[in-house]
């Protein structure tokens, strides 16, 4: 039982994080009240603060050598200063309605502050970036510390999240709040979701509907994928930020087709917020910020009570503060981060050989994925049919949601194609995880269309017995049982080789000397491992050379990486027949060694760690 309750309270550092993400929350929420003053989805307000923070985070770290904290400080006050202003009007910073699915999502927030750092990219860029951010103050650039992470030329729009989550927890890194804000941000959506399915009672909502929002982003979501939603994995942030800014500019539209000239200015600014911070999450999001404004564009023009020259006049308003903060950031990668991303091969260099054999598999992995693939080609049939007639909210969700799936469908094979190594290009890699990134609209255009057929034929449901009460209450007690019932497949943190790496590399650290060379030695290992070491055990911005599964691993092999490698330390996590026969027996199979090579390629033991039970090299 104690395993069993260990899931969710595991130590007591986990309401620091709970405490640190509330207050980041609430404050991004003060703070997009400046460009949310009509309440425009209120929701959806955390996300606006969230890109005025990022955008000015950003452009001081472009610009200027001002600590990012002096940055952090003023907009703190204006947050403070805008809820005095407002809060007479409306004291709530966030919804009633947010705060019941809050309660009903409690499970799965309590479980998430409890889990740790677990996966590859994480320890290579998605927490060090943050970390980077906490130890230096600064944007990585030329003439400051090297940063170590993979990707460090990526936007910090999501890095900025866990610095300032840091900076309220004390000021250290926090792993899982990433993780949190992901969960707080699907949640936003849900209840997006339902006001625009025109749910009655939105902005109070019963138990029941609190379930029902709850249910649609979390349960029912079209792609919740845990090792994506409970990590520091961007996927989220950037899923719910294109679902945000569709929102936003379908109500434009609406509000361009009822003639409604102030509500759509003031749409297109919130547009304009969330498209900035769309282009400022990864280097890969402006395909989206420009497949988003066509799909926008195509309703725009389909819709016969919208004149031409006012759709073209707010898309522009909405669409240059991005496109200008994209082209910042392009020019500071340019000048000082140059490589540090992916990169487009010259055509010549594209695999065209293997383009049948790249379609064949995508299209297999989204056929596994029915639910996702169902709604998303229900999309693209509703907006073929709303190209005739455009007139109405799910008829302007359908032309732009059907645009961005199949654009994005077509974004990623060029990329297999023309970015991604051969390897990576033939098994699709990752495919399903970046089509995660349309899961947003997946709900919204979901919950529209399930809106739309209550509104029809609701009293057949009715009749037979299912009310959107029973309903919603049924799925309430869904979202609070499934975290309770699913807990420990949702702690895949608790692995035993994730925690045995992450332990050995955390002990090894105060017996390493502060400019002595190490190395890891993992033959069995696919060089996880050594990532994780380099991440717990060495000083930001160095990484240790290593040799795993995918190097020459023979005993030829070994020897040759012992020989080269450096006198100072080696991590040893695999022993197999070839490292005892180039070692010597001393070393034994499932255990862990911390070596000191001396200059004549002898080395001792300097500490040893046996593997725990269910550990598998990975």
């Amino acid at each position: 039982m104690s395993e069993y309750v260990s899931l969710f309270f595991e130590h007591p550092r986990q309401f620091i994080s709970l405490a640190a993400v509330a207050a980041v929350w609430v404050g991004l929420a003060a703070l997009g009240r400046l460009a949310n003053a009509g309440r425009l989805y209120p929701e959806l307000t955390p996300i606006l603060g969230w890109s005025i923070a990022s955008g000015m985070l950003t452009m001081a770290g472009v610009y200027t050598d001002l600590p990012l904290r002096w940055v952090v400080a003023a907009l703190m006050v204006v947050a403070l200063l805008t809820t005095l202003q407002s809060i007479r009007r409306d004291p709530w910073l966030v919804t009633p309605a947010f705060l019941k699915m809050i309660v009903l999502a409690a499970p799965l927030l309590i479980l998430t502050s409890a889990m740790i750092g677990s996966q590859w990219d994480e320890f290579a860029d998605w927490l060090i970036s943050p970390k980077y951010l906490l130890v230096h103050d600064v944007i990585p650039g030329l003439g400051h510390p090297p940063s170590g992470a993979s990707l460090a030329a990526y936007p910090y729009g999501w890095h900025i999240v866990g610095y300032l989550a840091g900076l309220a927890g004390g000021g250290d890194l926090i792993e899982n709040a990433g993780s949190l804000i992901n969960v707080l941000l699907l949640l936003s959506l849900g209840h997006a979701a339902l006001r625009l399915a025109g749910a009655e009672k939105a902005e109070t909502m019963p138990w029941w509907m609190a379930g029902l929002a709850v249910g649609a982003a979390t349960a029912l979501n079209t792609a919740f994928v845990q090792k994506i939603v409970l990590t520091s994995y961007a996927d989220v942030a950037t899923s719910v930020s294109l679902a945000a800014a569709a929102i936003f500019g379908w109500s434009m539209l609406g509000d361009l087709a009822a003639g409604r000239s102030a509500a759509a200015r003031r749409a297109a600014i919130c547009l304009a917020l969330v498209l900035m911070l769309l282009v400022n999450l990864k280097q890969s999001t402006f395909e989206l910020y420009g497949l988003l404004l066509i799909g926008l564009s195509v309703a725009g023009v389909r819709d016969s009570r919208i004149s031409l020259r006012s759709l073209v006049a707010h898309l522009a308003l909405s669409a240059a503060p991005a496109a200008l903060l994209y082209l910042m950031w392009r020019g500071y990668v340019a000048a000082e981060l140059s490589g540090r991303e992916f990169i487009i091969r010259p055509i010549t260099e594209w695999y065209w050989d293997i383009l049948p054999e790249v379609l064949r598999k995508a299209g297999w992995v989204l056929l596994k994925k029915s639910y996702y693939l169902v709604v998303m080609l229900a999309a693209v049939v509703v907006g073929l049919r709303a190209l005739r007639r455009c007139h109405t909210v799910l008829d302007r969700a359908a032309i732009t949601v059907g645009a961005i799936f199949l654009g994005h469908i077509a974004f990623l094979i060029f990329c297999y194609l023309a970015a991604f190594g051969r390897g990576e290009a033939v098994n699709v890699a990752s495919f399903w995880r970046y089509n995660q990134q349309l899961a947003g609209l997946g709900i919204c255009f979901a919950t529209l269309c399930v809106g739309e057929g209550w509104r029809r034929w609701g009293h057949l449901a009715t009749a037979l017995g299912l009310s959107a009460r029973r309903a919603g209450t049924l799925t309430m007690c869904l979202v609070v049982a499934a975290p309770v019932l699913f807990a420990e497949k949702l702690r895949f943190d608790k692995l035993p080789y994730i925690r045995h790496y992450r332990l050995v590399a955390m002990e090894a650290k105060p017996l390493l000397g502060p400019e002595e060379p190490v190395s890891v030695l993992d033959p069995a290992g696919s060089g996880e491992s050594a990532i994780i070491f380099s991440y717990d055990a060495l000083p930001l911005g160095r990484r240790a050379s290593y040799l795993g599964l995918y190097h020459d691993t023979s005993a030829a092999g070994i020897r040759r990486f012992w020989d080269a490698t450096p006198v100072g330390k080696i991590m040893l996590h695999s022993v197999p027949p070839a490292v005892r026969e180039i070692l010597g027996d001393e070393l034994q199979p499932e255990m862990s060694y911390l070596l000191d090579k001396h200059a004549d390629g002898s080395f001792a033991i300097v500490k040893s760690w046996r593997y725990p039970p269910g550990f598998h090299a990975r």
